[in-house]
Formats: C-alpha cells, structure tokens, sequence
C-alpha cells in the first residue's frame, strides 16, 4: 500500500536524511528514505503494544511496593513485641501477614 504525506517541513526531510546517511555511513547495507521511514511507520502499533505493558508492569511494581512497605512495617512491629515480650501480638500479626500473603499470591 502505498502513503504519500504532503506538507512536510524542508528542514525535518533535511533531518531524516542526516540520520539515514550517519546510519549508511557505518553499514554495507544502504537503506533509502522510503525504507527508513517504511521501518519507522512499522514500529508504531509495536510502540502502542509496549506503553501498555509497561503500565501494566508499573501498576503490579507499585503494587509490589506497597506489600514490601506493610510488610516491613508489620515485621518491625513484630519484631517490637517480641522484644517486649508480647509474643501473642507477635504471633497473630505475623499468622495475619501470611495470611495476606497467600490471599495476595492467590491472586
């Protein structure tokens, strides 16, 4: 199929061809404009596939980050009343930070 694209500014066609000559400069296969731009266009659906895994990734991070917090917290407060020798307190907190850990693992 073919796209032709009307109005572009000299100096940005100017640009595209540095880059393509730096590119064939350091190569033995020589790439014309149509081709570099042909490979750019390609990339664009790919590009919309990796923003939506990278916020995915971002999301499951935070979320994961969030665990990491509470538990450092729940364990330095379990680590509090053993040395005040609550060990029930102790105990239950650490039985309810597993128990979140296996709700959350479930998921």
């Amino acid at each position: 199929m073919e796209i032709k694209i009307r109005n572009i500014d000299p100096s940005i066609i100017y640009a595209i061809d540095k880059i393509i000559q730096e590119l064939n400069q350091n190569s033995k296969h020589k790439i014309s404009r149509n081709d570099f731009l042909k490979a750019q266009i390609e990339k664009i659906p790919e590009q919309q596939i990796y923003k939506k895994v990278d916020s995915d990734v971002a999301v499951q991070l935070k979320m994961m980050s969030n665990l990491l917090k509470d538990n450092n917290f729940a364990l330095n407060a379990i680590f509090k009343l053993l040395f005040i020798g609550d060990d029930d307190v102790a105990n239950d907190l650490l039985d309810e930070i597993s128990k979140r850990e296996r709700e959350h693992d479930a998921k």
